[in-house]
């Protein structure tokens, strides 16, 4: 039902891993910047183009002003992790970051489907 409302678009999940990177030393979460790039990009290949924001931390992600924009869903709250998979794998591309929860849906959905997924690594940061 989410994505039925973004039909005439392209739609784009972003998979952010914000809060477990803060728990645990070994995850290096990507900077502002990455995202920046990383949506710019996908805004010039694409006429109409809808994002869709997964992560653990919806309410960090709605203040960010980068997720603020009119193309940009930050899913609930309270939304179940199952359904943000869901969501994402039903996305025609995917932005990522860190985590494999981001990779799997990458991997169902937009790799599956022949879309693009962009992914940082360390030596990106």
């Amino acid at each position: 039902a989410v994505l039925q409302q973004f039909r005439s678009s392209v739609t784009v999940g972003i998979h952010v891993r914000y809060k477990h990177q803060t728990e645990v030393a070994y995850l290096r979460f990507p900077p502002r910047s990455y995202f920046e790039q990383s949506m710019r990009s996908f805004r010039l290949k694409h006429k109409a183009v809808k994002f869709v924001v997964a992560s653990d931390d919806p309410v960090w992600c709605s203040k960010q002003s980068i997720f603020q924009d009119p193309d940009v869903h930050v899913l609930a709250e309270r939304s179940m992790p199952a359904l943000d998979m869901a969501i994402l794998v039903g996305c025609d591309h995917m932005i990522t970051t860190v985590g494999s929860f981001g990779w799997w849906a990458a991997y169902l959905g937009a790799d599956a489907k022949g879309g693009e997924v962009l992914w940082t690594s360390d030596s990106d940061l």
